[in-house]
């Protein structure tokens, strides 16, 4: 895998990457990490890439120009693009899966007080934000980021198992771990650990690391008591429903619908599909909604991205896919560039946009997609 850092201090990169786990990893071969000097395309002769903003206000900005030709000459074709920025998405374990599949990907570094707005939107494909703070650049959140995808490619931790069993497999903290010595300040070595014995072992470290999720991160907490109650519907069909229990149970599944003894709709996160299950009705009750055959899903939302049959609410009577009169994000040409291939197939397809989301209401107006789509439910 190769990882792509844009930044203004491409020596803070390299100095993290070339310890631990990462450095043997680039050593190995395993992921390539190229840190870029954004300075280097700067067309002024002093190597300037920032000027005062338009408006006022304190401080300086970084200009589109070198940050867009940096972009341009060092990223390949199809490579996601991410910034860093307190203004995006939390990133999560679930996030670090995502981005592990590409085998591309490039971690922009903003400084001062930022970039122009007119070059994010036109690379940017996802704002990824490392907290609720901010930070004088954004090389040590491209670390933070780079560490937690790059330990998730093949034979980078040399132990496969290491990236499954710790904090949140399955929603849940890791349990208390310990060595030797066996008592270290009075503090003994729980018994349970020295029995040797995994049906003793697995039981406490599980029921530690409930306690330890439920007192520390409520929030996760629930998440594990609707998987738990997931997992436990599906154990009644086990035979017919192996293919979503087993990815569950591993914490390689992601709930995203779940009426408890009606509907499941889960994200196979390894195979990037979409999976229902279902005793009852195939349309949810209360809804009128058409059923699409065959359908190509493209959405705004990361979790529904598939082939196959959903419920839609609003069914478009033309082909919409026109080249907005603005130039669109990278993301949203991407997006609108599959589609026009469905289109030419004469293939269906329809698009999911959370309706309370204005950032994503603004991406389908770029896609030129009037009106909007609702997926319903997956079937």
């Amino acid at each position: 895998m190769k990882i792509n850092v844009l930044t203004l201090f491409p020596e803070m990169i390299e100095n993290i990457a070339k310890e631990s786990i990462l450095g043997k990893a680039i050593e190995n071969g395993h992921i390539i990490i190229n840190a870029v000097n954004i300075r280097e395309f700067s067309n002024n002769k002093h190597n300037r890439v920032d000027d005062y903003t338009y408006g006022g206000g304190a401080g300086m900005l970084m200009m589109a120009e070198p940050v867009y030709e940096c972009y341009k000459t060092v990223a390949g074709s199809g490579s996601r693009c991410i910034y860093v920025t307190p203004q995006g998405h939390p990133f999560s374990q679930k996030m670090a899966m995502d981005f592990a599949k590409e085998e591309e990907i490039t971690i922009l570094c903003g400084h001062y007080e930022g970039i122009d707005e007119r070059v994010l939107e036109e690379i940017v494909t996802d704002y990824v934000s490392i907290g609720d703070y901010v930070l004088t650049g954004g090389e040590l959140a491209a670390m933070v980021i780079t560490d937690a995808v790059a330990r998730l490619v093949p034979e980078v931790l040399g132990n496969d198992d290491s990236a499954e069993i710790e904090s949140f497999h399955r929603n849940l903290l890791e349990y208390p771990q310990y060595t030797r010595p066996e008592v270290w300040h009075d503090k003994a070595v729980p018994d349970e650990l020295l029995s040797g014995n995994p049906k003793i072992i697995n039981p406490w470290r599980l029921e530690k690391s409930i306690e330890r999720t439920k007192e520390r991160r409520p929030d996760l907490y629930e998440k594990y008591l609707v998987d738990t109650k997931a997992i436990d519907w599906l154990k009644s069909f086990k035979r017919e429903f192996i293919f979503a229990l087993e990815p569950l149970r591993r914490g390689e599944a992601e709930i995203i619908h779940f009426e408890d003894g009606k509907i499941l709709v889960l994200k196979d996160l390894n195979e990037n599909k979409v999976y229902e299950v279902c005793t009852e009705s195939k349309k949810p009750d209360g809804i009128d909604a058409k059923l699409i055959k065959n359908c190509t899903i493209y959405s705004t939302d990361e979790k529904f991205k598939d082939e196959g049959n959903a419920f839609v609410q609003y069914v478009y009577t033309e082909k919409l896919m026109k080249k907005p009169e603005k130039e669109t994000s990278k993301k949203a040409f991407l997006q609108r560039e599959k589609m026009n291939q469905a289109l030419e197939k004469e293939e269906t397809f329809f698009v999911l946009v959370n309706d309370n989301d204005e950032e994503e209401k603004l991406f389908q107006e770029q896609m030129g997609l009037y009106p909007s789509r609702r997926l319903v439910y997956i079937k």
